[in-house]
């Protein structure tokens, strides 16, 4: 797949986007962000995909947002506004230097940030009070990580 049609925004009633191992798509068009009801969104090994629509906020029933093998360098500010998603996963987006403040995102149990080798900043850890399993591996930029209140939540839930 080469690109994604516009007209994938009218499919009110989707659920779930598996879009993985695309590797030619560099674009998902801005009307992804119509799917009201889509719950899952798969972009896993779209290695010329270069950015997300920016306002991905607007999709306000996801609970899964895998990325991975991507050349994004930051993620849209919007994705801070998913307040119903459960599980973040960005895998070896290896250009990515930073991601939006994360704290609105309460509904958050699994986070997994790994091989994002440019990545310096997780904005907001600390204040995600659903937290149950978080995984940073390989983020050699990323000096200093405040994530107490996390931590003892995480704690708590072995």
């Amino acid at each position: 797949v080469h690109q994604v049609h516009e007209s994938i925004g009218d499919l009110q009633s989707l659920v779930c986007l598996n879009l993985g191992d695309c590797h030619s798509l560099k674009k998902i068009p801005d009307s992804i962000c119509r799917l009201s009801s889509l719950e899952k969104l798969v972009l896993r090994g779209c290695w010329s995909l270069g950015e997300l629509p920016k306002e991905i906020g607007r999709l306000t029933s996801l609970k899964v947002l895998q990325l991975g093998r991507g050349y994004m360098q930051r993620l849209p500010e919007s994705v801070g506004r998913l307040t119903n998603l459960q599980e973040m996963e960005v895998i070896f987006c290896t250009d990515l230097k930073t991601i939006p403040d994360i704290s609105k995102l309460q509904a958050l149990r699994r986070l997994r940030l790994s091989g994002c080798f440019q990545l310096m900043d997780v904005p907001g850890l600390s204040k995600l009070r659903c937290l149950e399993s978080l995984l940073l591996d390989g983020l050699s930029k990323l000096v200093f990580i405040y994530f107490l209140s996390a931590c003892i939540l995480f704690y708590r839930s072995q």
